[in-house]
């Protein structure tokens, strides 16, 4: 009579159980902990409620349960007591609760990860008692510090990027995949899975419960839980010089926008990158500013654009190429000013050129240009851009990112004007401009001036004298007069 009244009653408090616990039908997710140490003694059989627990410290529910593994998840989280359930059930707390008492019957069920040992029964635990130390070794992993227990959602993950590692799962794996990536941010959940992210994104907010996982490949670690991350922070900093290269800023952290770089110009460096490589890449094509962003881009410039106001958080993706120092961030740039005294002269604008005069720096955008492009031979120039640019009929010219042409029939509207940007020497000429990243240094063909010439005679009667003035026309480039002609 009690076995059925039992076994009509297991199965709704496994309904309710399975509904209220993390349970993993993958036994390859966990591996058998170790008990932590040999002062496990074994009470006796307990009375257990689905409604209140004999023991709420933790759980873990796994298909891989045994003996040793649910004493090494209790010893971890810190507890005296551990008792197993249900053949896949562990508890753990520092005391009975719930009037749980000992029951002379019902422990009888098999440990399913563990054949021959007995893992409770239905609303019955199998108890052991921790007779030593309560203290779990402290694990550390350089570089990186706890920051606790997450949730997370398999529709909008807290951290962006899931990575695979090999073997079975533990947090230095995962730590360590995620900084070869330039991740700042490590996460394990569900026993064996591993994400990486800048950020910790919407769905992710601290949690005091539900991490509660052995990891695959090390039993006396914690690896999240059903939609649960415990995730680590890395912990780089600023390299504060290189060289020639300072800081600019208390940290060098800037902010920056795809649309409106701070610094115009991106530049590729061989292999993974470092600070050393950046400043080195922009100082050969001489630039007095050099940023390091998102773990691996290198940008240069000879001013600092509007969007890369100084900003306080964001710089810590560690670098691609050196783990131990920041290289920005999603939208933050590592910004580095070159105080040496061997930097050649700066470009400039050429203010004209066969009368085409400089109109200033205008924005531009690939979606949208502002001007047609144009084709030039050779290495671009300013006056090489004019030259295609007039030889077309078109009174508009404009020089871009340091080797591009455009072309116009009218200037484009003044709301596209800018005021910083333009900051690339032509390729064809280090002394001059050519723009920037979406930026023009525009030209217009004014027409040339005229000039007044006087002629003065005089004769022997008269003290005075008379002039006369004509306009004559100097040039009108691209034609030349070559005088008056008769026709006949």
């Amino acid at each position: 009579m009690v076995l059925t009244a039992l076994a009509l009653l297991t199965p709704l408090a496994y309904s309710t159980l399975s509904n209220a616990l993390p349970f993993d039908s993958k036994p390859s997710r966990h591996v058998r902990r170790q008990s932590g140490g040999s002062n496990w003694n074994s009470l006796a059989c307990y009375t257990d409620n689905v409604a209140a627990r004999t023991f709420t410290g933790a759980q873990l529910v796994s298909d891989s349960m045994s003996t040793s593994m649910c004493q090494a998840f209790c010893y971890s989280k810190g507890f005296k007591y551990a008792g197993t359930e249900w053949s896949t059930e562990c508890y753990c707390d520092n005391e009975f609760r719930n009037n749980g008492v000992q029951a002379d019957s019902g422990c009888d069920m098999e440990c399913s990860g563990a054949s021959g040992e007995t893992c409770g029964g239905g609303v019955r635990l199998s108890v052991y008692e921790n007779t030593g130390t309560l203290s779990p070794p402290v694990r550390t992993y350089p570089g990186w510090t706890s920051k606790g227990c997450y949730t997370d959602s398999v529709a909008n993950r807290a951290l962006s990027t899931q990575v695979y590692v090999e073997g079975g799962m533990t947090i230095e794996k995962c730590t360590t995949k995620c900084q070869s990536l330039g991740f700042p941010l490590a996460g394990v959940e569900f026993a064996n899975e591993c994400f990486c992210a800048a950020t910790i994104g919407s769905s992710g907010t601290p949690a005091t419960t539900g991490c509660d996982m052995a990891c695959a490949g090390s039993p006396d670690e914690t690896c999240g839980g059903a939609d649960r991350l415990n995730i680590y922070e890395h912990a780089a900093s600023p390299l504060p010089s290189t060289g020639d290269w300072v800081l600019e800023g208390a940290t060098g952290c800037h902010a920056d926008a795809v649309s409106n770089r701070a610094l115009g110009l991106r530049v590729y460096v061989e292999g993974a990158m470092t600070v050393p490589k950046c400043t080195e890449k922009c100082f050969s094509l001489n630039y007095g500013y050099a940023g390091v962003e998102f773990a691996d881009e290198c940008y240069c410039s000879n001013s600092i654009g509007s969007s890369g106001v100084p900003a306080t958080d964001g710089c810590t993706m560690p670098c691609s190429g050196d783990a131990t120092t920041v290289c920005g961030g999603a939208d933050r740039i590592t910004v580095y000013k070159y105080q040496g005294n061997v930097l050649t002269a700066q470009p400039t604008v050429l203010e004209s050129y066969n009368n085409f005069v400089s109109q200033g720096c205008y924005v531009d955008s690939v979606h949208a240009r502002l001007m047609t492009p144009v084709d030039v031979v050779g290495q671009m120039t300013v006056e090489k851009c004019i030259d295609t640019c007039s030889n077309a009929e078109y009174d508009v010219a404009g020089v871009e990112f340091g080797s591009e042409c455009y072309c116009s029939v009218a200037l484009p509207v003044e709301s596209n004007k800018a005021t910083d940007n333009c900051n690339m020497g032509c390729a064809g000429d280090a002394a001059h401009l050519c723009g920037g990243a979406n930026r023009l240094n525009v030209y217009h063909y004014q027409s040339p001036s005229t000039v007044t010439t006087s002629t003065q005679t005089e004769t022997s009667t008269e003290t005075s004298s008379t002039s006369t003035s004509t306009s004559t026309p100097v040039s009108y480039y691209p034609w030349t007069s070559i005088g008056c002609m008769l026709w006949r």
